[in-house]
This record gives structure tokens, C-alpha cells and sequence, in this order.
């Protein structure tokens, strides 16, 4: 169950950017121990750690930010034991701009044999971008 989990670093970021969703495994800073939860909300002094998958979801629904196959997975042909390659892209879809509104953030550079390592890394360029976002954004509003 923990392969499919989100980092300690990813799970601090999602909770500066607002993730409060139920989740079943939190950290406590204090002990730093990963513990089983439960399916609710933690105190809001432990980290939420989400699956990958959760992770996902939640910046798709929260900042519009799709995490998706760069292409479909497929054996390595150099590998001798016939491992299954994944890639991920990352990309920005503007709702109000429709087809013209995407944003390219990340296409996968390398590919790796561990899908759960190849979301983790989609979601970490996903939080740079969306942190850059707003700090681009901030900016504007101040100089205004």
C-alpha cells in the first residue's frame, strides 16, 4: 500500500496549496511516523498523505491541472526481463479559453518502470507550475 503513496515532501506541498480531502494515512511532524488514519480528515497539525492517484484528482479538480499518459504503456524492447515502461505528461486546461487555454507544463523526458514513481514525478512538475502560477499572479495583482 505505501509503494502507491505520495512522498512526505509531495504530501507537505499539497497541504501548503490546500489539500484537505479524507484521505487513509497521515505523518505526524512531531514523531515523524506515517500512521493509518482512518477514511476522514486529520488534525489540521498532521500532514494528509495521499495516493498518487488521489494527488491526481484533487489538482485536476482544485487547479485544473491534468496529469496524463504520454503514450500507452508499453514493454521496453532493451529491457531483458520485459518490464512495462510509463510516462507522463502534465498540462494546464484553461476552462474558459476551452482548446486555445492549454498549457503545455511537462512532457515526460524519461520514462520509467515504476508507474507510481512516474506519477510522482508528473504531480512534483505539476506543483512548481502551479506554485510559479501564483506567485505570477500575486505579481499582477499587486502592480495593478
Amino acid at each position: 500500500m505505501k509503494k502507491n503513496l505520495c512522498s512526505i515532501t509531495i504530501a507537505k506541498t499539497l497541504k501548503a496549496l490546500g489539500f484537505k480531502e479524507e484521505i487513509r494515512f497521515c505523518y505526524t511532524p512531531k514523531t515523524r511516523l506515517l500512521i493509518r488514519w482512518g477514511s476522514c480528515t486529520p488534525p489540521f497539525f498532521y500532514i494528509p498523505v495521499p495516493t498518487v492517484d488521489e494527488a491526481i484528482d484533487w489538482l485536476r479538480k482544485k487547479y485544473n491541472v491534468v496529469i496524463y499518459d504520454h503514450v500507452p504503456p508499453f514493454v521496453d524492447p532493451k529491457d531483458d526481463k520485459h518490464r512495462i515502461m510509463y510516462a507522463y505528461d502534465v498540462k494546464y486546461c484553461n476552462r474558459r479559453d476551452g482548446w486555445n487555454g492549454r498549457v503545455i507544463i511537462s512532457h515526460a523526458e524519461c520514462c520509467s518502470y515504476d508507474i507510481y514513481a512516474a506519477k510522482r514525478m508528473a504531480i512534483t512538475k505539476a506543483i512548481r507550475w502551479i506554485k510559479k502560477n501564483k506567485n505570477v499572479q500575486r505579481k499582477r495583482i499587486r502592480k495593478c
